[in-house]
């Protein structure tokens, strides 16, 4: 029934762009659909969040003079309607296996290993040079 009201108007909106007879004689059938966008980023890495998308119903005329244009949301099936949004990264934060990150970020261990001798290597030198100065004008 909602369809049957909309066309009247959606033939008023087109009636500039199309001949008056292929709006007022044959009008077009309408069908409706559901469209989802893609998920949003989970609320949280772990102990359970939520994700949300976009989802919108939208119509077509069979004859394609409008091919996808959008419409109030009662024109769908809402039996027929995506989800919303969805849980998402169940797992727990203070499992161990899951606290391990892949893509590891900042220094590597062989950098941090490198830096700690350079850094050892530099205070030893520095006492040594300190105590041989002492020992020279003591």
């Amino acid at each position: 029934m909602a369809a049957a009201a909309a066309l009247p108007r959606l033939c008023a909106l087109l009636l500039p762009f199309l001949a008056v007879a292929t709006c007022l004689d044959a009008p077009s059938h309408e069908t409706f659909h559901w469209v989802a966008g893609p998920w949003m980023m989970c609320s949280s890495p772990c102990d359970g969040g939520l994700r949300y998308r976009d989802v919108a119903c939208y119509g077509n005329l069979d004859d394609n003079t409008i091919k996808h244009y959008p419409v109030d949301d009662a024109s769908c099936s809402a039996d027929e309607m995506p989800a919303r949004q969805e849980a998402c990264n169940q797992q727990s934060c203070s499992d161990p296996a899951q606290s391990i990150n892949p893509k590891r970020s900042g220094m590597s261990g062989w950098l941090v290993a490198l830096v700690l001798v350079l850094g050892l290597g530099a205070i030893g030198g520095i006492a040594f040079t300190s105590y041989t100065y002492y020992m020279r004008y003591a």
